[in-house]
């Protein structure tokens, strides 16, 4: 699948950004919203947890030196993660932070 907004549903919190020549936020579909989030932008979500793209950017820089592949941010707990550069990277981290199952085998 080639639109990964399509291919990850995520927490309201957390957001997963590809890292390239530059970073892009992937705004995906929520699938779980404890906190009960009204449906927001990238930058009105990003305001209410009281930080900026820039920012979340600047501390994912520090991760592996910027390495070019996926990243995750839980901008609620201030927290970053290396993903790796494939959708199976992606799922693989996800499942070790406790989110989403294995698919079941047919």
């Amino acid at each position: 699948m080639s639109n990964i907004d399509s291919c990850f549903a995520m927490p309201a919190h957390m957001f997963l950004i590809r890292k390239n020549q530059h970073w892009e936020f992937v705004h995906g579909e929520v699938f779980w919203n404890p906190l009960n989030l009204p449906n927001l932008s990238l930058e009105d979500t990003f305001h209410l947890f009281a930080t900026t793209p820039v920012k979340v950017a600047a501390k994912l820089l520090q991760i592996n030196n910027g390495k070019t592949g996926y990243y995750l941010a839980n901008i609620a707990d201030k927290k970053y993660y290396y993903c790796g550069e494939s959708f199976e990277d992606i799922r693989a981290k996800l499942m070790e932070l406790g989110i989403g199952m294995l698919e079941p085998q047919r």
